[in-house]
C-alpha cells in the first residue's frame, strides 16, 4: 500500500472534536477536558496498532498538535512510515475514549535550498 506523502517540515495533526458519547448522546458541558495524540514509526520494533510510544495531551479546546513536539524518542527520520492517532479525554469516568481510527503517511520533508556557490569579491 503506497502511503500519502507529507511534505511539511512541521507536520501538524488537525481532527474534528466530537460532542456525542458512544451512544450518540449529548456529552455533558465540561466533559470533555482534552485530547491526547499518538504517534508510532510503522517500522520500529513492537510498533502496533493502538500503541503509541510518544504521546501529547492538550487541552479541551486544541484540536490540532505538531507532531515534533510529541516526538519524544528522537527526531523523526524523513522517509519514515508514521502513523497518529487521537482520543478523547475526560473529566470524569468512564473515559477517555478509545484511538481514533489512524492516519498513516509518509514524511518526506521539502529539504532547504543548497546554499549559494561561486562567491567572489572583487
Amino acid at each position: 500500500m503506497t502511503l500519502p506523502i507529507v511534505t511539511n517540515p512541521a507536520p501538524v495533526a488537525s481532527w474534528n472534536a466530537d460532542n456525542l458519547d458512544i451512544n450518540g448522546n449529548l456529552v455533558p458541558a465540561g466533559e470533555i477536558s482534552g485530547y491526547m495524540v499518538g504517534i508510532r514509526d510503522l517500522a520500529a520494533t513492537g510498533s502496533a496498532v493502538g500503541t503509541y510510544p510518544n504521546t501529547a495531551s492538550t487541552n479541551a479546546t486544541t484540536v490540532a498538535e505538531a507532531l515534533s513536539l510529541l516526538y519524544t524518542s528522537g527526531a523523526m527520520v524523513a522517509g519514515h512510515d508514521y502513523a497518529v492517532a487521537v482520543k478523547t479525554l475526560a473529566a470524569t469516568p468512564p473515559g477517555p475514549s478509545a484511538w481514533s481510527a489512524e492516519y498513516q503517511f509518509t514524511w518526506q520533508p521539502i529539504a532547504a535550498p543548497a546554499a549559494p556557490t561561486g562567491l567572489t569579491v572583487a
